[in-house]
């Protein structure tokens, strides 16, 4: 699985768990995107990749294709990485009703334990492993105030495979020769 491809995975399946409690409005966007998209003016989820790292050994299978005389070589490694997910949402001190940073990343994050997330990443391919503590940092943004950035990381693991197609020998022939 691609970056792209499980990027665009785990922001499906967090918007549909949102959506499912009532959250549609908030949005979900990737952090550190390849163009300037600037922060959301209303409250908004983000997310970006954590590092990966392999773990075990790289597996092969081959498989030989009679009609093409060729050797099909899938090579596929298991691949631990993840997300940290933070949001940030401006606070009214007349309504209090509003939510804050820390009550959608809360929020956010027992959307990724749910098991109706775990079994739609499951279905795609990708195994959710764990959701750690949420942190709750403050920043000072651009208007001079202390504004919190409450986050979470969340470990998944996946597939990257990778085919190669070498051609079957069909014969050979052993000979000795003086040197």
């Amino acid at each position: 699985m691609t970056d792209n491809q499980l990027a665009i995975l785990f922001r499906a399946q967090l918007l549909a768990g949102l959506a499912r409690h009532g959250l549609s409005a908030v949005p979900v966007i990737a952090s550190y995107q390849p163009t300037t998209e600037g922060r959301a003016t209303e409250a908004a989820i983000y997310f970006f990749a954590l590092p990966e790292s392999r773990h075990g050994w790289q597996g092969r299978r081959r498989k030989v294709n009679l009609q093409t005389h060729k050797i099909d070589t899938t090579e596929v490694q298991i691949i631990q990485g993840g997300f940290q997910v933070f949001a940030l949402a401006p606070q009214d001190p007349q309504n209090l009703t509003l939510p804050t940073a820390k009550d959608l990343v809360n929020i956010a994050a027992m959307i990724c334990n749910s098991q109706v997330f775990a079994q739609a990443m499951n279905r795609a391919g990708v195994g959710v492993q764990r959701v750690t503590e949420i942190r709750n940092p403050y920043f000072v943004n651009d208007q001079g105030q202390f504004e919190p950035s409450p986050s979470f990381d969340i470990k998944i693991t996946h597939q990257r495979s990778l085919s190669e197609i070498t051609p079957v020998v069909d014969d050979f022939a052993i000979s000795i020769h003086r040197v």
